[in-house]
């Protein structure tokens, strides 16, 4: 139970994910924000086409961001993508999603909204009776293009604009309360 605590402890500090679960943090938000951006440079027909059809980048990504894969996928991937989180960073985490996504990719580019939420809920179930797709996946992930320099300035312009909008929001709260 100690070793999990310091476990805990790591992942908030080390590699920023403190940030995430705070309520009045839009830390996950940029998460997303990034994830976003990394889908639209490196499949942008993809993107193009879930944009098209309504699907929210949170639809899926909160749980897999926040759970860092635990939740629903096999438990021997979610060792593995841990491992790599504490030896590659949380953008693991961007760069393996966009591989999960390029597996499913053809199926998805001729889907509409509802088979593509379906596709992406069968993800976890796909890896479980396939172990060959779950070892192309993560190998796959590894040779995402991350783009950690761009994507970071990004990041914080729009963590900035976050920032900015929640202060407007908090002033206008406060006008409307003396009136």
């Amino acid at each position: 139970e100690e070793q999990a605590f310091w476990v805990l402890v790591q992942l908030m500090r080390r590699y920023r994910m403190r940030g995430i679960f705070r309520s009045e943090s839009p830390q996950l938000a940029v998460e997303l924000f990034k994830f976003n951006k990394l889908l639209q440079r490196t499949c942008p027909a993809l993107h193009r086409h879930l944009t098209e059809e309504g699907v929210e980048m949170s639809m899926f990504m909160s749980e897999w961001a926040l759970t860092l894969f635990a939740c629903s996928f096999p438990l021997d991937f979610s060792f593995r993508v841990w491992d790599a989180v504490f030896v590659r960073g949380f953008s693991f985490i961007h760069q393996l999603s966009v591989a999960l996504l390029r597996v499913h990719e053809a199926e998805m580019q001729h889907a509409c909204f509802e088979d593509i939420i379906f596709l992406l809920r069968a993800i976890p179930e796909s890896l479980k009776e396939n172990k060959q797709l779950m070892c192309s996946v993560l190998a796959a992930a590894h040779d995402v293009a991350w783009d950690s320099t761009s994507l970071e300035e990004e990041a914080e312009e729009y963590w900035e604009e976050c920032q900015r909008k929640d202060a407007e929001e908090k002033k206008e709260e406060e006008i409307s309360k003396v009136e």
